[in-house]
């Protein structure tokens, strides 16, 4: 008599005529030119007749298959039909045998089969695994696609080569900004300089200041204030590029400001694109309050490309089912079946741009 083992403490007894499968060393059922005989147990879970006979008649094969799902082989008997049709399936398991790398117990699923189909003297048929095709990766969604003040758009019919484009709204709002600190700037001059220099009273009570004197230079400080105010918002117009050029024929990232060239990089100096996102706690995806986009350099370094400072609520893209849980902070690898933002979208066209470079997102919830 031969044993095998299999899985979930099952074990087959085989002889030249008889074929026998036991649970935890109890019978479960046995094979023979009769057909098959099992138990209370084995009829329960397999959806059978209590009877406890399953004639020769009602088999009409053995099978052995690898199943892609479990990473096993199955081996069971497909039934006749008007067995089937009581149960609602032909297929009736067996054993199986857990087997990832498929050619470990492949030989021994096989013979235990035969031996199966020999007991009952029915046809064996061994099912060859199939190769595997994992799932299409949904697609990106069109370009352009915009975010915050940015909008990310094919530079040419070349999908290697994109272009991240700045916004004119973002410039109004700068010099809108200038405006009011000049107008606000003139007050605090005028006023300052007007109770220094004319007969205007101050206040010798209503204020927090032990010394009312002081009201007077205060102002002159917000002047300078407002002053260092309006020197940065035009320095930002003056120097802060406005739009990005990725080349994934050259393989270079560019920051342009109109036609002046402000930096350039590598890809090869690039380890990711790396996306990061503030969200609120428990906030249902895909809103997001801030997102930024960088590239990271490795080395814990980073050089930032755009961000958007308003919440951004991505309706109008169509979402993945694989969303973060918004409770805590996480940091994953950011592929199409798991991108749910514009930020994040402009991030996968980048990295495919540029040769499929890696992807990373990191999530910060406050």
């Amino acid at each position: 008599m031969n044993q095998v083992s299999a899985a979930d403490n099952h074990t087959i007894h085989t002889t030249p005529n008889r074929w026998r499968v036991l649970y935890n060393d109890r019978p479960l059922a046995e094979a023979t030119p009769q057909g098959l005989r099992y138990g209370t147990r084995f009829a329960a879970t397999r959806r059978l007749a209590s009877s406890g006979i399953l004639g020769r008649e009602h088999v009409v094969q053995v099978v052995l298959g690898w199943q892609h799902t479990d990473e096993a082989w199955h081996l069971g008997l497909i039934l006749a039909p008007i067995i089937a049709n009581e149960r609602g399936s032909r297929w009736i398991e067996l054993v199986h045998w857990p087997d990832p790398d498929i050619t470990v117990f492949e030989e021994l699923a096989q013979q235990t089969g035969q031996l199966l189909a020999q007991a009952i003297d029915v046809p064996f048929y061994a099912i060859p695994p199939q190769p595997f095709a994992p799932p299409a990766p949904p697609p990106l969604p069109d370009l352009p696609l915009s975010f915050g003040d940015w909008t990310i758009k094919r530079a040419s019919a070349d999908k290697r080569h994109l272009e991240i484009e700045r916004s004119q709204s973002w410039l109004m709002r700068q010099y809108t900004r200038i405006g009011w600190n000049i107008l606000w700037l003139g007050i605090y001059l005028a006023v300052s300089l007007g109770t220094l220099f004319a007969d205007i009273a101050l206040p010798n009570t209503g204020t927090l200041l032990p010394n009312p004197q002081w009201l007077p230079y205060i102002g002159l400080a917000t002047v300078l204030m407002l002053f260092g105010v309006i020197m940065y918002h035009f320095w930002q117009i003056i120097r802060q590029p406005n739009h990005f050029v990725i080349d994934g024929t050259q393989g270079t990232i560019s920051a342009m400001k109109n036609q002046s060239l402000r930096w350039q990089m590598s890809v090869n100096d690039v380890q990711s694109i790396y996306v990061s996102e503030i969200a609120k706690k428990n906030e249902a995806p895909p809103i997001t309050e801030h997102g930024e986009l960088n590239l990271h350099l490795g080395g814990g370094q980073f050089k930032h490309l755009v961000s958007h400072l308003e919440p951004e609520d991505n309706a109008d893209l169509e979402q993945s089912l694989a969303k973060v849980t918004r409770t805590s902070d996480i940091i994953r690898e950011l592929e199409r079946d798991n991108a749910y933002t514009s930020l994040q979208f402009a991030a996968l066209y980048i990295t495919e741009a540029l040769g499929n470079i890696s992807a990373w997102y990191d999530l910060r919830v406050k």
